[in-house]
């Protein structure tokens, strides 16, 4: 999949990540990168987060410069990096975009190694997620209480 904002300002190249009906699918088949809206933390583990990871080294945010570096988070400040780039996403696109997921689904695999503030940033996200699946209510209260 191929997604671009007009005038050549912002691309993205996606790989395996599928419609928002994936949470249908048994769960062998659904992308880790919708894992952060459609499962609670106690259905995830600290292992999910070389998962997620694995699926994010498919991507791209052309934009975003720092992109593989918030992708592998082996540094100090990568969770920083994570979030910024999360931030901005969710400023750029409708929640239910993409990119968001991408941009998400980084700061979750930060969540899954025990980083608190990627724990409450997404719990955050998931908030502002909630307009438009309430279902993610859950799980932003969730994150707040949830120990990797």
């Amino acid at each position: 999949m191929h997604s671009a904002i007009p005038n050549g300002i912002f691309t993205a190249t996606f790989t395996n990540l599928d419609s928002a009906h994936l949470s249908d699918r048994p769960a062998d088949a659904v992308s880790p990168l919708i894992y952060w809206r459609t499962r609670r933390p106690d259905q995830m583990c600290r292992k999910d987060s070389a998962s997620i990871r694995f699926a994010l080294s498919g991507s791209r945010l052309d934009c975003e410069s720092r992109w593989l570096r918030a992708i592998l988070g082996d540094g100090d400040g990568d969770e920083t990096v994570a979030m910024h780039i999360c931030l901005r996403q969710i400023k750029s696109h409708p929640i239910d975009a993409p990119e968001v997921d991408l941009a998400v689904s980084a700061t979750l695999a930060n969540a899954l190694l025990g980083k608190s503030t990627s724990a409450i940033f997404l719990s955050w996200v998931l908030k502002y997620r909630a307009k438009i699946d309430p279902r993610c209510a859950l799980y932003s209260d969730l994150w707040l209480l949830a120990d990797f």
